[in-house]
């Protein structure tokens, strides 16, 4: 992918930019599919690819999980749900919204842009996230009296901290 013609700064993508890769990364499904794990203990996650413009990572989801009340720290995005469904609730105005995200959905965002997401339906659910820049800080919120309240900040080069990542994969992180 020629990224010149895409970019906002120089590491900064487009959201045109941004849905492409999302796009053409979640139909590449022999690139990612035979990497895909699930873990009822814990949510799983895998970087596909990681450069000075964007990262790119797979998730999965189990029934029950979900992550917190959450922001990209700066960097804008997409995600596309490849199998099953997901809930995401979405921050308008100060108001949650919930939504529904079925397999084929893809949701593209600003870096201001306050989710929650989890696993919705039956059976596992996988996802696959796009981050321009590159994640680097997390901010997680609260909802207090109406209110959105930000609990914490945090550094970070994963889709949340904690995350487990498979061991097999640890030679997967870099792609140019």
């Amino acid at each position: 992918m020629h990224l010149e013609p895409y970019l906002l700064s120089p590491s900064v993508l487009t959201r045109t930019a941004i849905n492409q890769r999302v796009a053409a990364l979640a139909a590449d499904t022999d690139r990612w599919q035979s990497l895909l794990h699930y873990s009822t203990d814990e949510r799983w996650y895998a970087q596909l690819e990681s450069n000075p413009y964007y990262d790119a990572w797979l998730l999965s989801w189990t029934p029950g999980q979900t992550t917190e009340l959450h922001d990209h720290g700066g960097s804008s995005g997409a995600f596309t749900v490849l199998t099953g469904s997901l809930r995401e609730v979405v921050l308008a105005a100060g108001l949650p919204r919930h939504v529904d995200r079925p397999a084929g959905s893809t949701v593209t965002f600003g870096s201001k842009y306050i989710h929650d997401v989890g696993h919705a339906g039956h059976g596992p659910a996988a996802s696959l996230h796009v981050y321009s820049p590159p994640l680097s800080t997390m901010n997680y919120y609260a909802i207090d009296r109406g209110e959105v309240l930000r609990t914490r900040t945090e550094a970070t080069e994963t889709p949340e901290r904690g995350w487990p990542r498979h061991p097999a994969l640890a030679t997967l992180t870099a792609v140019s």
